[in-house]
């Protein structure tokens, strides 16, 4: 399985994992295993907000678009993510959000006047 990625910047978050000829996106299986050689299933016809066009079977790999959604500041660290190709069976290795950690302002001396 080839999983080429469209990244998408905003709020929503999602997991991929592969399983065989299947992508499990936020925990929903999509099983692609009837789909013969030279066969197509258009976008449209999966029932995903995370696919990113029509997933096919060429030389008997299935090549799924997946939209990868991202904060703007992980589009600015990574640029955009290059193609999963033979990916392995379990969570795909895509980029990580990073943590955010809360920031607290620092207190304002109060000095006392007379």
């Amino acid at each position: 399985m080839n999983i080429s990625i469209v990244t998408s910047i905003t709020t929503e978050r999602a997991s991929f994992e592969k399983r065989g000829d299947s992508l499990i996106i936020n925990g929903e299986e999509f099983n692609f295993s009837p789909l013969l050689e030279g066969e197509r299933i258009p976008m449209n016809a999966i029932q995903s907000d995370f696919m990113a066009g029509a997933v096919e079977r060429h030389n008997g790999i299935l090549i799924i678009p997946i939209r990868l959604p991202i904060s703007e500041l992980l589009a600015d660290t990574i640029g955009i993510p290059g193609d999963i190709i033979d990916a392995p069976d379990g969570p795909l290795d895509l980029p990580k959000e990073p943590e955010i950690t809360a920031i607290v302002p620092a207190t304002a001396s109060h000095e006392e006047t007379e």
